[in-house]
């Protein structure tokens, strides 16, 4: 039996819709997210005037360089919550992924990303293990820092970084997308530590490479340098990263007070915490405004990104899909995730097969009632006493759907959803 297809939409919960007033990009995002939808992922078939789509371009919370890991030793020591595949290379939406179930460690290789339970406690392999990258990268191209992901020749090794809440200064929540590196100050000034947010081409005094021998410790570079030059600096000649795992001050006087190099004030060296500006798409989940750099909007067909994203002047049609492109569930979301997709689709076809049934057995009766006239006409009047008799009814299907012909077939096409809506009531209302 063929069903029209927005039948199955209408069944499964599939479809998209458009706000009756025109929106921010912000209020949009929040408009599909309130409906259990998202914005949609591409162009609309259906809007020909100005519409959001959920393309954005959004700033990472602050990523901190872990190291480069074996797969075997993260299942064994890092606690591996989620795995779940990227639709691209991207460390920002490998983060992005791990942050609504609260994990704040991660690890990347090529597109795969492992949500971790806890930062690896011993160091890992050389950087010359995980030797791919996220993007290709560009001279002055702000957006591309950090950027390994893994290794190119093993799938079993992972670049492992983490999210902390670490206090920047002056930054009060407000993001300078210019500023997306980090350095450590220290002065003169006794205790006197800050981490500062810089443009990561800024040249500075060198910076702060992990020890090979111990995760904690940190070696001092002595050139000048970018942030970059700095981490080429740690993997070339010490074999290591920029040391990331820090998030506190307290933390950073701890190690630099244990620290044997001279010249311990008036330091600022590159440490390796970073931000990136990556390329995302709405999932439904609440999004910071300060976190939306640009979005992108469409006319027709013709789209394109615009940084009027909370701007009140800037207000266009919000159109939602709730057929969301969902992460593959790791082993643990399987059961769960598979039981939501069965039950809608037992759902369907129990409908549809009811559906069918009730036609069959209008089509049934129909031949019922001409042998009962033909044999008898006295037993043709408990067919007309209902609120309908079978002349009524066969006019309404054949109206309706217009399969009725000399022989039968429970086979025939329905035409559309309100044909079936009508069928199952007039046979919820025949009366025999």
């Amino acid at each position: 039996m063929v069903i029209n297809i927005a039948y199955y939409f209408l069944l499964l919960g599939v479809s998209e819709f458009t706000s009756e007033s025109k929106l921010t990009w912000m209020d949009a995002q929040l408009f599909c997210s309130e409906r259990n939808s998202s914005l949609i992922q591409g162009q609309s078939q259906y809007v020909r005037g100005k519409y959001w789509t959920g393309e954005y371009q959004r700033l990472s919370p602050w990523i901190h360089i872990i190291g480069c890991y074996s797969l075997n030793y993260l299942k064994d020591n890092s606690d591996i919550r989620r795995r779940l595949p990227l639709p691209t290379p991207s460390l920002g939406l490998c983060q992005e992924s791990c942050l609504p179930v609260n994990v704040f460690a991660f690890s990347i290789q090529n597109n795969m990303c492992l949500c971790l339970g806890k930062i690896p406690e011993k160091n890992g392999l050389s950087p010359k293990q995980c030797d791919g990258k996220c993007r290709k990268i560009k001279r002055h191209d702000i957006d591309s820092f950090p950027n390994d992901c893994g290794s190119t020749k093993h799938t079993n090794i992972f670049n492992v970084y983490a999210t902390s809440p670490i206090r920047i200064k002056n930054e009060n929540g407000n993001y300078n997308t210019s500023k997306l590196c980090v350095f450590l100050c220290t002065t003169d000034s006794p205790d006197k530590y800050e981490f500062i947010p810089m443009n990561c081409d800024q040249v500075v005094a060198g910076g702060f490479c992990q020890e090979k021998k111990d995760k904690n410790q940190f070696f001092k570079l002595k050139e000048y340098g970018t942030w970059r030059d700095s981490l080429d600096s740690c993997k070339k000649d010490i074999d290591s990263y920029l040391y990331g795992n820090i998030s506190t001050l307290i933390k950073a006087k701890e190690m630099i007070n244990r620290s044997t190099f001279e010249g311990k004030t008036g330091l600022w060296h590159w440490i390796g915490i970073a931000r990136q500006i990556y390329l995302s798409s709405d999932t439904g989940i609440s999004i910071a405004t300060k976190s939306v750099i640009q979005c992108k909007k469409c006319h027709g067909s013709r789209c394109y990104f615009t940084s009027d994203c909370d701007n009140q002047n800037e207000q266009l049609l919000a159109v939602c899909s709730s057929d969301q492109r969902q992460p593959k569930p790791t082993k643990d979301d399987t059961k769960t995730n598979t039981i939501e997709i069965i039950l809608p689709l037992i759902g369907c076809f129990i409908v549809i097969s009811l559906v069918t049934l009730a036609v069959c057995y209008i089509r049934r009766r129909k031949g019922m009632k001409a042998e009962n006239d033909s044999a008898s006409t006295n037993h043709s009047s408990q067919y007309t006493n209902g609120p309908r008799n079978i002349h009524s009814l066969k006019a309404i299907i054949t109206s309706k759907l217009s399969f009725w012909n000399d022989t039968p077939n429970c086979q025939d096409n329905l035409s559309d959803v309100s044909s079936v809506v009508t069928v199952v009531n007039l046979f919820k209302n025949r009366s025999y």
